[in-house]
């Protein structure tokens, strides 16, 4: 999987070396879980970075993560 592999780095290659220490990083195979510390008033956000074979594995929550991402209110149609 050439291309795979290829992303792959290029995604690692856009993340920061250094994170603040308080920030969580979990990453397994077709996704990676950051939560990124800001400060003390904004506290965390959020980053979901996925693949296409995650997305087929899990239909829903790809599908809700990418809502997510477009539209903070949840209660809009």
């Amino acid at each position: 999987m050439p291309a795979h592999d290829a992303v792959h780095r290029e995604m690692l290659e856009l993340l920061p070396v250094e994170w603040p220490a308080e920030s969580l990083i979990r990453v397994d195979p077709h996704i990676a879980q950051v939560a990124r510390y800001i400060d003390g008033f904004f506290g965390f956000d959020q980053w979901f970075l996925f693949d296409t074979r995650w997305a087929a594995a899990h239909p829903d929550l790809a599908r809700s993560l990418l809502r997510y991402a477009a539209h903070w209110d949840p209660y809009e149609t």
